[in-house]
């Protein structure tokens, strides 16, 4: 029989000869761009009913000249964002054989560090030309510029309740500024030294920043008051929350990663057994496990107690960061080199490696899974009407385009 395989919005992605006695494998194996375990992101739905397993399609009433509905529904897809030259950002999503699909340009140097809104609409980045700037993630119009550094901006984040910017840069502050308006709304002065990180709490009133000076703090978001962690023996990293917002975790120059209470400063628990610096950590979305990245070429998973429970070796380059997916099912490193690898959490199996020709990457994002997964990715937004859905922005610049079904869907 002859079939079509669309997404939910009817955007067809193959044509298919096939026999009533097919399952759900055979189908996804006569797609190209679904093979191997990419099968089992995939689900097949006819009348709002899915072929599973065994079933054949015979069994789910499947006829001659139906329309078989692919979707995705679990995890989501990474994206990274590289820097290619001294002006602008390009947005790749980590598919084999995939190509830029976006660029930002308006930076007048490198761009250091880029983060993307909860929404997904909206991007920020922080550039080595003093400056930080919020794009339209559809159109990749640039909405604001963020001038009040006097000196490269390393790091930036949204605030979790929308509204606000965090910046912070190697004249030793932290910013807090207006999504909306783009005015400095606060300066944080302490750290005496470049600060590398500054993230918010779950809630945003606080804000966690570490620096060169060794140490981290903890400020309150409106008042800019703060308290000191000490105890690493070098620069600090990197630093984040947990999700609750009673802990915070560091990684240092030192080798190691610490976990802080986040009110009285004490350290609960040291993670020893990186053989060089640790460049980056996280929690996962549960606040049950703990990934660092370090210089010596792995990433470890850990208990928040501090036992080790994979080591992630593969890599042939020091390791700039590594993230957990939204689910926390899967986790991704990525080197200096420019290579990419996918982990199972569960396994610490090496799931795919992709390697970018040119370029820093500066961030990772693993965006929410999407009933309408496959084809081009933005096309169910009012862009046909010449406005981007979400900012209201001509859609004049270069949107996604083709991006493949195997975008990175992940379990």
């Amino acid at each position: 029989m002859r079939l079509s395989v669309t997404t939910l919005a009817g955007r067809a992605i193959a044509t298919l000869e096939a026999d009533a006695s097919w399952t759900k494998s055979d189908v996804c194996s006569h797609i190209p761009e679904l093979s191997g375990p990419q099968q089992a992101w995939a689900h097949l739905l006819y009348g709002g009913a899915e072929l599973v397993g065994e079933m054949t399609l015979a069994g789910l009433e499947v006829v001659e000249g139906g329309f078989l509905q692919l979707v995705f529904e679990s995890g989501g897809r990474w994206e990274v964002l590289t820097a290619c030259n001294r002006e602008g950002l390009t947005r790749h999503w980590c598919a084999k054989g995939s190509e830029c699909v976006q660029a930002f340009r308006g930076h007048g140097h490198w761009v250091l560090s880029a983060a993307v809104s909860a929404d997904y609409s909206r991007l920020l980045t922080g550039s080595e030309d003093h400056t930080a700037r919020l794009w339209c993630m559809e159109t990749a119009r640039c909405l604001l510029v963020l001038e009040d550094h006097i000196h490269w901006v390393c790091s930036v984040a949204f605030s979790p309740c929308g509204g606000r910017l965090l910046t912070s840069s190697y004249d030793w502050t932290m910013k807090l500024w207006s999504e909306v308006t783009g005015q400095c709304l606060q300066t944080y002065r302490g750290h005496n030294g470049w600060v590398y990180t500054a993230a918010f709490s779950l809630d945003a009133a606080w804000l966690v920043t570490c620096s060169q000076d060794r140490t981290a703090r903890v400020w309150v978001t409106d008042t800019a008051e703060s308290r000191t962690f000490e105890g690493h023996s070098h620069e600090v990293n990197s630093a984040a929350f947990s999700v609750d917002g009673d802990q915070i975790i560091t990684a240092s120059e030192d080798g190691t990663a610490k976990l802080w209470h986040a009110f009285t400063c004490e350290c609960l628990t040291t993670f020893p057994g990186h053989e060089g610096p640790v460049k980056s950590v996280m929690f996962s979305p549960d606040g049950s496990q703990v990934l660092t990245a370090s210089a010596d070429r792995t990433a470890r998973l850990w208990t928040v107690d501090g036992v080790c429970l994979h080591v992630l070796s593969g890599h042939n380059s020091s390791l700039k960061f590594a993230r957990f997916s939204l689910d926390g099912m899967q986790l991704l490193t990525v080197a200096y080199d420019r290579v990419a690898k996918a982990w199972s959490s569960e396994s610490g199996e090496c799931l795919w490696t992709r390697q970018w020709k040119a370029g820093r990457v500066v961030a990772a994002t693993n965006t929410p899974p999407c009933r309408f997964s496959t084809g081009r990715a933005l096309e169910d937004s009012p862009r046909h009407a010449g406005l981007c859905g979400r900012c209201g922005c001509e859609t004049t610049a270069k949107a996604i385009t083709q991006m493949p079904v195997t975008c990175g869907v992940f379990r």
